[in-house]
């Protein structure tokens, strides 16, 4: 009976995590460094570091950015902006994004994706798609556990290549985006 209670508590948590992420994909947040600067990096990074270089995976990765793109671009549609009159600190603008509906399908198809790769490419593993669907929640939740994460190649090309094609399209419908994800602006004035 505990662990039914348990895993009943595991799966309301569950629940709740992805309706915290689909709720926050229909409200205005500002975008950040981090989240679509830095994070697809590192996950392009772990993808790098994690190949295995064969002619079967580099034909599945050649697929995958393909998709990624793909998704990307889906999940870019129909984002609106807001862009305040007044720049940050740093003076870049300050741009808040509201990904709404094509961003959660996109964010789903990456999942699945990954989860049928992985049952294809790895069929001895065990696998549970609500324990691989709960690290991916968890990794969106707390941006930090993505760091940390043991995720496979193609997980980590599929999550980098869609966010930085996500990343690429926003900045592509406005300008005012590449501006905000600039870092910080360095002082060329030499003439003390």
């Amino acid at each position: 009976m505990a662990l039914f209670t348990m895993n009943l508590l595991l799966d309301l948590l569950l629940l709740l995590g992805v309706v915290h992420i689909t709720r926050k994909a229909f409200k205005f947040e500002q975008i950040g460094r981090f989240e679509h600067v830095i994070l697809p990096i590192y996950s392009l990074i772990m993808f790098f570091s994690g190949m295995v270089w064969q002619t079967k995976n580099i034909l599945i990765m050649f697929f995958l950015i393909i998709i990624s793109i793909l998704i990307g671009y889906y999940q870019a549609s129909k984002v609106d902006f807001k862009v305040t009159p007044n720049p940050d600190s740093t003076g870049r603008p300050v741009v808040s994004i509201k990904k709404n509906r094509p961003y959660i399908v996109g964010w789903f198809l990456v999942f699945i994706i990954g989860a049928l790769f992985s049952l294809w490419l790895e069929p001895t593993a065990k696998h549970s798609l609500i324990t691989e669907f709960a690290k991916e929640v968890e990794g969106d939740l707390w941006l930090g556990f993505n760091f940390g994460a043991e995720k496979t190649w193609f997980t980590w090309l599929l999550a980098g290549a869609s966010s930085f094609s996500f990343v690429r399209f926003l900045q592509r419908k406005d300008p005012h985006v590449q501006a905000a994800l600039k870092g910080k602006r360095r002082s060329n004035d030499t003439s003390h």
